[in-house]
């Protein structure tokens, strides 16, 4: 390798290192990130770096540095927890430090292992759960998408440009980041050296679309954002008459009682896929005895009263003091469909648009 070529390299594995370092930062100030979110995010990030700092020193000491290829072997038990944790808070589902303690053990263990110098001839047992640990997660994660397809769905149609839309890109780029390391561990253990300045440019190549993806889900570029402030808004369709009446004062009071008590528990308004007849099917009522109790007793539309839960859901978010979220990740974890209609409901109920609300206060 030629002197230009070895220069060459030294700046692009100091470029790598210096936009992953720069992105952390951005990541960690950055409020309109959550806490959980934000500590997966940096933590793949991290991970990234640790190739081009072995490049870096490979190419210093005309060698690579082994205890840096044993570090970035083992890092890959991370990738499968890393996964699910980005896309389990995706489709707006909780990670508790608890899961993320469960998770990250088989990585802690692992990394004790591996300097237990007895265990080296064991390389292959690792390797193997190692490929079961990611598969498992993979199959999982597919799993958790399939249960939530209409919110998918809604977060591409319409909720671009969000921090969850953005997330979804990072989360492509850890499977890639998967993909290249179960090759490379499996070239080693069948004896074969892949080249370490071709391994780690990829290396680096893959850590520079992460991180564009991680300062895009931070500075949101705007000509990904499609939705304004227009009336262009799911309609509701048109209801029914009710037939005859079937609810008493009694019970519709004590159905209401109930209603109130699903609505604290389930949370309906963030269920991709809630219906009339399936919160009917939940309070353990018919659906014409669930729609007399909106139209009739509660003079309310079912699609307005979980738009009203929607609304008071996003006032929470709004007026969070520790975090100052965007109007469009406001509108994606209230749960409406799009934008659109986030911003329809907002003004005809407040008066004001979510962005002057959010000036206003």
């Amino acid at each position: 390798m030629s002197g230009t070529q070895i220069e060459l390299l030294k700046v692009w594995y100091i470029f790598s290192f210096s936009l992953g370092v720069w992105t952390c930062l951005n990541l960690t100030v950055a409020q309109q990130v959550k806490t959980m979110i934000k500590l997966t995010m940096v933590s793949y990030i991290l991970v990234l770096l640790v190739s081009p700092v072995n490049g870096y020193l490979a190419i210093m000491n005309d060698q690579p540095i082994q205890w840096l290829n044993r570090i970035s072997q083992n890092l890959t038990w991370a990738y499968g927890p890393l996964l699910y944790f980005l896309v389990k808070q995706g489709v707006l589902k909780q990670v508790t430090k608890g899961e993320l303690v469960l998770h990250l053990t088989p990585l802690i263990l692992v990394n004790v292992l591996r300097l237990l110098p007895v265990l080296a001839e064991y390389n292959w047992l690792l390797l193997t759960l190692l490929f079961i640990q990611i598969f498992t997660y993979a199959s999982y994660t597919v799993y958790l998408l399939s249960q939530h397809k209409t919110r998918l769905k809604n977060l591409f149609t319409g909720h671009q440009n969000t921090l969850y839309f953005w997330m979804m890109f990072f989360a492509i780029g850890l499977l890639i980041t998967t993909l290249v390391d179960i090759i490379i561990l499996s070239a080693f253990n069948l004896g074969l050296t892949p080249d370490i300045n071709l391994v780690t440019t990829l290396a680096c190549l893959i850590s520079i679309y992460v991180n564009s993806i991680a300062l895009c889900s931070v500075f949101r570029p705007q000509f990904f954002t499609t939705a304004n402030e227009v009336n262009d808004v799911q309609r509701e369709p048109p209801s029914q008459k009710l037939r005859n009446v079937e609810l008493s004062p009694e019970a519709a009071a004590d159905l209401q009682s109930k209603l109130d008590c699903l609505v604290q528990e389930f949370q309906p308004h963030m269920d991709d896929d809630i219906s009339l007849p399936k919160l009917a099917s939940l309070l353990g009522v018919t659906r014409n005895q669930l729609s007399e109790l909106f139209n009739l007793h509660m003079s309310i539309s079912f699609y307005d009263f979980l738009n009203e839960l929607r609304y008071q859901e996003s006032l929470k978010l709004l007026n969070q003091i520790s975090h100052k979220y965007s109007i469009a990740d406001v509108a994606y974890q209230a749960g409406f469909n799009n934008r659109n209609t986030f911003y329809k409901v907002f003004k005809e109920k407040s008066g004001v648009t979510p962005t002057q609300y959010k000036k206003l206060n």
